[in-house]
């Protein structure tokens, strides 16, 4: 979801909200079972995406304000500041996980999204 709104004359504020179900992820032996020079095999009976890792939940924030330097048309001059935020509530997004049953991370998340990150931007628009 996406949103933008301008609570007081001063700011402009927008917010992005990303909810997503967990990716799936194939079990895989890690060894070549059928002989054909790949290790992707499953093990029997096994069908794909088995595992499914946990969910992405992630809110950014984005606050700005323009600062009007010239007010004539042809001269339109603005400088806009803004400080945006990602991942505002910190939340840990998991985004690689081992599916190899022989390895001691199976089922473990070996990557991560970014947590918490915040810049400041400064733009001027001519």
């Amino acid at each position: 979801m996406l949103g933008s709104a301008q609570p007081t004359k001063f700011f402009t504020l927008g917010m992005a909200l990303s909810l997503y179900s967990g990716k799936p992820v194939d079990v895989t032996t890690g060894s070549d079972n059928n002989h054909d020079g790949i290790t992707n095999d499953r093990p029997a009976g096994l069908p794909r995406n088995t595992l499914h890792g946990p969910g992405l939940v992630n809110l950014d924030v984005n606050i700005a304000h323009d600062f009007v330097l010239s007010k004539a048309p042809k001269e339109a001059r603005t400088l806009t500041a803004s400080l945006e935020s990602f991942n505002v509530l910190n939340h840990k997004n998991d985004a690689t996980y081992v599916g190899i049953i022989t390895s001691l991370f199976f089922g473990r998340a070996v990557q991560a999204q970014p947590l918490r990150r915040m810049q400041v931007n400064v733009q001027f628009k001519f």
